[in-house]
C-alpha cells in the first residue's frame, strides 16, 4: 500500500471499536438497520434502540441500552424546551449520540478496563488485517483518549450533537474541570452558536475580556470563544485577548472545525487546544472536512483515535439528504465560454420561474426563493479581482447582445448545442427538464425566453448599462442594478481596487454615485421577496451564512490547496430543509413512503432540489470535481427504463375515497376522545429505577417481579398537568393533526379511566420521600407517552371510519401514476474509473433500456432474466403475464458491492421476490389457474390509492384480482415480517375487519365485490414471539413463505370460498 493510500477514513480505530459489540464495523451497518421508525414507541423506548436489541448482542449490552436510551431521552427533552416543532433525532444522530454515550459511561468508570480492551482490539484487528509498518492502527494513548471527534457532513446536525454532547459530559464527568468553553473559527459562528444554545435551553455566555477575573469565575455555563482571542502569551491588555493560562489546563472544550487554517495556524491553534484540555480536561471536536487532514503521523493517529463517528456527505447524500447535484465539467477544457455560462443562467431562470410558478405547491416541501452564488475559497486579490470581472462582464454582455445569446439559448433548448461532458454525453442533453415541458406545451416560447431572463433575473426595463454602486454602510459590498431594483451584490474584501478595474473600461458599465445610506444588500438576501438574484464573491458562505437559497453555484479562485473550503462550500450548497423539515429530497421520501398520501409532489419539483455547479474555467472545476471523489462524494448517472403497462380491458377496482371526499382534516373534526379504543400496553419491563448523582445511586431489587400496573391516583394528583397538556399540544402540531381538540381535563379523564396497563416492576410507579421530585418527573414523562399513545389511537380509530364511510369502488387506469408508474430510474456511481468491467458493462446495458433496444425490450419485458456480477445474481427482471406493468425488478439485497445502484420506485425486496416466484410457478399449471377466469396482480410501488389501510399501520404491497363471471375478488397481500410483532397487533385482525369493509362498500356498489387481505411472511413459524399452530394462523389468514408453493396454494383456496 503506498502512502497516498492512507487514507484516514479507513483508520477509524474507536469507531470499529465501538461498533463491534454490536456486529458491526462503521456507520454502514448502522444505516442498514435502522431504517424504523423516527421517534419513540408505546413501549417508551426510541424505535432505534428497539431495533438494536433485537441483535444478537451480549445481556449487559442490551440492559446498558436500556439506560443509554433513557439517558438520550432525557438530554433531548432538554433541549426541546424552547422548540417547537421539537427537535426529532435521524438515525445517523442517535448513532453518534448512543457511541458517545457508551464511551463516556467507560471512559468516567472503567478507564483501566476501556484502555486494555482497545489495546486487545488493535492488537486482534492488526493480525486480522495484516496491518504492518507504517500502515498500522495506532494504538490507544491516553492524550488521544480525553478527545472525541464528530466527522459530520454540513447541514446534518453537528450543532444539535454538540448540544446534547454538552449534557452527556455533564452527566458522566465525575472530575474537577475550570471550565466549559465552545470555541469557534469566527465572531460570526460564536453569534450563531449563541442564538442555537438559547434555542437549546443551554446556559451560556459570550467571551468578553473585561470580566476574565470575575464574571469568567463562575462555572457552569458554556462559554463561547473564538479561537483567535485566545493567546499562548498576551503581553498587552488590548481588551480583546486573554491568555490561555487564565483559563487553567482542566478545561472541557467544544471546538468547532479546530483543525483548520494554514499549517503555521493550525499548529498554534491546536497547541491551545492541548493546553486547555491538560490532563484532566476533554475536548469534542466537530467537522465536515476531518478528510483533508494531513501533517505528522501524530496528528493522523490523533483523529484516528478519536473519531467516534464518520457521518462524511457520502453517506449524508446517499441516505437521501440534501439536494441533488449535477458538476458540469466539460470534456474540452477550452469551451468554457459564453454557451456554457449561458447554460448557466438558463439553470437559474428555470429554478426562478419554477419557484413562482408553483409557489403555493412547494409550500410544504420548505424550498427558498432561488439564489447563484459566485464563490471561491478567496475574494481579494488579482486572482480573484480579475475572476469577478469576468462574472459581471458576461452578465453585462448577457444583458446587451441579446441576438448571440437568444440563439444559443435556442442551441441549448433544441439540443444543437455542441458541449460534451467528461463521458461525451451531451452537457445539457437531460437538463432543464421544467422548461422543456413548456417549450413542449406550447406555454412558452423559445424566442421569448431571453427577453423574460431580463425581467425575471436582471430586473431590466429599457437601460442596459449595468451600474456599480459601493455602499458605504456596508463594508466590502457593491449593489448591481440596471435601472431598476438591485439584481446582484458583490461582497468582496477591497472594493476600490475592484472599481479600479472596473473603471479602466467596458463599454456597458458605469461605476454610480456612492450610497452613504443603503443598508447591506447581503442581509437582505433571506429576506422575503429580495430582488438579490446573484451574489458574487463572498466568502460568508463558506464561514458559516446560514441560507438555503443557493441553487447555483459559480466556482471562482478554487486553489488546489483549499480543500476543506470546498468541502464545506459544497455541503452548504446542497443543504436542504425539506418537507416536515426532515432534509431529504422529495422523491427519496416518496420512495420511502413517508410522503401523506393527500400531500402531491409537484412534477419537476426535483428542478428546486438540485444544486447546478458550474466554474469559471476548467482548473477550478477539476480542482472541485477531484476534493469531493476525495472524500467520497461521487457524481451518479441517471438512466431510465421505460415501464410497459400491461392493463387489461376487464375493469379491475379499488377501493378508494374519490378526490372531494379526501381532506379528513377539512372535514371532520374530532373533539372527543372517549372512542372506544383497544387497550392501551405499555412494556417499561426493561427498566431500572435508578436515581444518580455524584454521591448516590440506588437500584431495585433485581429480584422484583414484572406485573401489569396502573398509576395510583395520589400520584396523579401530583402530575403537572398543564406541562402534561403542553407537551401534548405539541405533539398534536409534531403529527399535524390539526383536526382534533382537547382540554387539560380531557387528558385527566382519560386516566381516570384506567384504559391502560404498564408492565413494569411495582417500584418503577411508587414513591419515596428521599427520590420524590425524581421520580415523579420520570412518572410524568409516562403519563406524557400513554397520553400519546391514546391520542395516536383515537385519530386513527377516527382517520380509518371516516375513510370507510367515504369508500367507493374505483376502476384503475393506465394513467394512474400512483399504482402504475411510468418509468424506472436507475441512478449509478458515474465514475467509470473506479468500477470494475462487469459494472461498466451493467452501466451500459442499462442505459441500453432507454434506447429500447428490439434486443433488450425483448428480453427485458417479454423473459425472466438475470443480470451477473462476479458470477452472482444481482438484479432479477420478472415479466409476470398477469402483472399490470413489466418489468419487476429485485436487486440483491445481501450484496454490499451494489450500494452504487439505486433503483425508484424501490425494487421489490427478497419476501417480496420469493412470493412472485411462486405465484408464477403456481400459475404455470394450467389446471390450477383455471379455477379463474382471470387474475391480475399489481405490485403497489408507492404504498398509494389505500388509505384506510394506513391507520391499521398495513401496507400491502400486492394487489390479487381474481375474476369469476361477474363477481370479483380484490386481496391484498402483503409479504411481511412478524419476527417483531405481538399477538395482538391490529394488523393480525384486518382479515375480520376488512370484511366489514366489504359490507359497508356493498351498500353503496352493485357491483359484486369481495374483499380479502393475507399477510405471507417470511418469518418461520416457530420464530414467532407468541405459541400458535400454522393452522390457527391459517384461518386469520397468514402464511409463510417457508412453505413454499402450498403457501399459494392456501391462498387460491381460501379466495375461491368467496365464490
Amino acid at each position: 500500500m503506498s502512502k497516498d493510500e492512507k487514507k484516514l477514513q479507513n483508520y477509524l480505530l474507536l469507531n470499529r471499536y465501538l461498533s463491534s459489540p454490536f456486529g458491526f464495523k462503521d456507520i454502514n451497518d448502522f444505516r442498514r438497520l435502522l431504517k424504523s421508525e423516527e421517534g419513540v414507541s408505546q413501549q417508551k423506548k426510541f424505535y432505534f434502540t428497539e431495533a438494536l436489541q433485537t441483535l444478537k448482542i451480549s445481556e449487559e449490552l442490551r440492559q446498558k441500552l436500556n439506560l443509554y436510551d433513557e439517558n438520550i431521552q432525557s438530554y433531548l427533552i432538554h433541549i426541546n424546551q424552547k422548540r417547537d416543532p421539537p427537535i426529532v433525532l435521524k438515525h445517523f444522530q442517535y448513532v453518534a449520540i448512543l457511541l458517545t454515550e457508551i464511551y463516556l459511561d467507560r471512559y468516567y468508570n472503567e478507564f483501566d478496563n476501556l484502555r486494555s480492551d482497545l489495546t486487545k482490539f488493535v492488537l486482534e484487528l492488526n493480525t486480522k488485517e495484516k496491518k504492518t509498518g507504517a500502515h498500522t492502527y495506532p494504538y490507544p494513548d491516553k492524550r488521544f483518549m480525553q478527545k472525541l471527534a464528530f466527522w459530520s457532513a454540513t447541514g446534518s446536525g453537528k450543532t444539535l450533537i454538540m448540544h446534547i454532547n454538552m449534557l452527556q459530559i455533564l452527566k458522566y464527568n465525575n472530575r474537577k474541570y475550570d471550565n466549559l468553553l465552545l470555541i469557534t473559527p469566527n465572531e460570526g459562528l460564536s453569534t450563531q452558536h449563541i442564538r442555537d444554545l438559547e434555542f437549546s435551553s443551554i446556559e451560556h455566555k459570550k467571551f468578553e475580556a473585561q470580566k476574565t477575573l470575575d464574571d469568567w469565575i463562575l462555572r457552569d455555563p458554556i462559554k463561547v470563544i473564538e479561537i483567535s482571542k485566545i493567546k499562548n502569551d498576551v503581553t498587552s491588555q488590548d481588551g480583546k485577548t486573554v491568555s490561555v493560562d487564565s483559563f487553567g489546563e482542566n478545561n472541557i472544550i467544544f471546538v468547532d472545525e479546530g483543525h483548520k487554517g494554514h499549517s503555521t495556524e493550525a499548529q498554534t491553534w491546536k497547541n491551545i487546544q492541548k493546553k486547555l484540555s491538560g490532563k484532566g480536561g476533554f475536548t469534542f471536536e466537530y467537522s465536515a472536512t476531518f478528510g483533508e487532514i494531513t501533517g505528522k503521523e501524530d496528528t493522523f493517529n490523533e483523529y484516528a483515535s478519536s473519531i467516534v463517528f464518520d457521518y462524511r456527505y457520502k453517506y449524508f447524500y446517499e441516505d437521501g439528504f440534501g439536494k441533488d447535484y449535477n458538476i458540469l465539467n466539460l470534456k474540452n477544457k477550452n469551451e468554457y465560454g459564453d454557451e456554457y455560462f449561458t447554460g448557466s443562467i438558463l439553470s437559474l431562470y428555470e429554478q426562478k420561474i419554477y419557484y413562482k410558478n408553483y409557489t403555493s405547491q412547494i409550500k410544504p416541501f420548505n424550498l427558498e426563493d432561488p439564489l447563484m452564488l459566485f464563490v471561491g475559497s478567496s475574494v481579494s486579490g488579482k486572482k480573484s479581482d480579475s475572476d469577478v470581472l469576468k462574472v459581471v462582464e458576461f452578465l453585462a454582455r448577457f444583458v446587451n447582445e441579446k441576438d448571440g445569446f437568444s440563439k444559443l439559448i435556442n442551441n441549448i433548448l433544441t439540443d444543437k448545442s455542441n458541449l460534451v461532458d467528461d463521458n461525451d454525453q451531451p452537457l445539457f442533453g437531460t437538463k432543464f427538464p421544467y422548461l422543456r415541458d413548456l417549450i413542449r406545451t406550447n406555454t412558452k416560447k423559445i424566442e421569448d425566453i431571453y427577453e423574460d431572463i431580463l425581467k425575471v433575473l436582471f430586473h431590466v426595463k429599457t437601460s442596459k448599462t449595468l451600474q456599480f454602486i459601493e455602499l458605504k454602510s456596508a463594508k466590502g459590498e457593491i449593489g448591481l442594478r440596471f435601472d431598476s431594483e438591485y439584481f446582484g451584490v458583490i461582497d468582496i474584501g477591497d472594493t476600490s481596487t475592484f472599481l479600479e478595474l472596473v473603471e479602466s473600461g467596458n463599454i456597458y458599465f458605469q461605476i454610480g454615485q456612492k450610497s452613504n445610506f443603503e443598508q447591506s444588500l447581503f442581509h437582505k438576501i433571506d429576506k422575503k421577496n429580495s430582488p438579490i438574484n446573484f451574489l458574487i464573491g463572498s466568502k460568508k458562505f463558506i464561514e458559516g451564512w446560514n441560507s438555503y437559497r443557493v441553487s447555483s453555484m459559480g466556482l471562482l479562485n478554487i486553489g488546489k490547496k483549499e480543500g476543506a473550503q470546498i468541502i464545506q462550500l459544497f455541503g452548504r450548497g446542497v443543504r436542504l430543509r425539506g418537507y416536515d423539515n426532515c432534509l431529504k429530497r422529495s422523491y427519496v421520501l416518496d420512495d420511502e413512503s413517508k410522503i401523506p398520501t393527500d400531500v402531491r409532489i409537484p412534477n419537476n419539483l426535483t428542478v428546486l432540489e438540485t444544486l447546478n455547479i458550474f466554474g469559471l474555467n476548467a482548473n477550478y472545476m477539476a480542482t472541485f470535481k477531484k476534493t469531493l471523489e476525495e472524500e467520497g462524494v461521487e457524481e451518479y448517472e441517471k438512466i431510465i427504463l421505460k415501464i410497459k403497462p400491461t392493463m387489461p380491458y376487464t375493469a379491475l377496482y379499488v377501493p378508494r375515497c374519490s378526490d372531494d371526499e379526501t381532506d379528513f382534516v377539512g372535514s371532520h373534526q374530532i373533539v372527543s376522545l372517549g372512542q372506544n379504543i383497544s387497550q392501551i400496553k405499555m412494556d417499561l419491563s426493561s427498566k431500572i429505577d435508578v436515581l444518580e448523582s455524584r454521591e448516590s445511586f440506588k437500584q431495585v431489587d433485581s429480584d422484583s417481579p414484572v406485573i401489569s400496573n396502573v398509576i395510583d391516583d395520589e400520584i396523579l394528583n401530583l402530575i403537572d398537568f398543564e406541562a402534561v397538556y403542553i407537551e401534548l399540544l405539541k405533539y398534536k402540531d409534531l403529527k399535524k393533526y390539526s383536526n382534533i381538540y382537547f382540554s387539560e381535563e380531557d387528558l385527566k379523564k382519560i386516566l381516570s379511566k384506567r384504559n391502560y396497563l404498564i408492565l413494569c416492576k411495582k417500584e418503577i410507579l411508587k414513591l419515596s420521600k428521599f427520590e420524590e421530585l425524581t421520580k415523579i418527573e420520570k412518572i410524568q414523562e409516562y403519563v406524557v407517552q400513554l397520553l400519546k399513545s391514546h391520542i395516536d389511537k383515537v385519530y386513527n380509530y377516527e382517520k380509518y371510519h371516516w375513510y370507510q364511510k367515504n369508500l367507493n369502488y374505483e376502476a384503475i387506469s393506465q394513467e394512474d401514476g400512483s399504482l402504475i408508474p411510468k418509468e424506472y430510474v436507475f441512478t449509478i456511481n458515474a465514475n467509470a474509473q473506479t468500477l470494475i468491467r462487469d459494472v461498466r458493462d451493467l452501466t451500459n446495458e442499462l442505459k441500453n433500456f432507454v434506447r429500447l433496444n428490439s434486443e433488450v425490450s425483448d428480453i427485458i419485458y417479454d423473459e425472466n432474466t438475470s443480470y451477473l456480477y462476479e458470477r452472482s445474481k444481482i438484479l432479477d427482471f420478472f415479466a409476470l403475464n398477469v402483472h399490470l406493468f413489466k418489468p419487476l425488478i429485485y436487486k440483491n439485497s445481501n450484496s454490499k458491492d451494489l450500494e452504487f445502484i439505486k433503483i425508484s420506485p424501490v425494487n421489490i425486496v427478497e419476501s417480496e421476490r420469493d412470493f412472485i416466484k411462486l405465484l408464477d410457478k403456481y400459475l404455470e399449471d394450467d389446471n390450477k389457474s383455471q379455477q379463474f377466469e382471470e387474475i391480475y396482480l399489481l405490485r403497489n410501488p408507492s404504498r398509494k390509492g389505500i388509505g384506510f389501510f394506513e391507520t391499521k399501520n398495513f401496507y400491502p404491497d400486492f394487489i390479487l384480482w381474481t375474476i369469476k363471471g361477474n363477481e370479483q375478488t380484490i386481496t391484498f397481500i402483503e409479504p411481511h415480517g412478524l419476527q417483531m410483532t405481538d399477538p395482538d397487533d391490529e394488523k393480525l385482525y384486518l382479515y375480520h375487519e376488512i370484511k366489514n369493509i366489504e359490507a359497508e362498500l356493498k351498500t353503496k356498489s352493485k357491483l359484486n365485490i369481495k374483499l380479502n387481505c393475507f399477510i405471507i411472511s417470511p418469518t418461520k413459524c416457530g420464530d414467532l414471539k407468541w405459541k400458535a399452530t400454522k393452522e390457527e394462523l391459517l384461518d386469520k389468514n397468514i402464511l409463510f413463505l417457508e412453505d413454499g408453493i402450498e403457501v399459494v396454494e392456501h391462498l387460491f383456496k381460501k379466495i375461491s370460498q368467496d365464490y
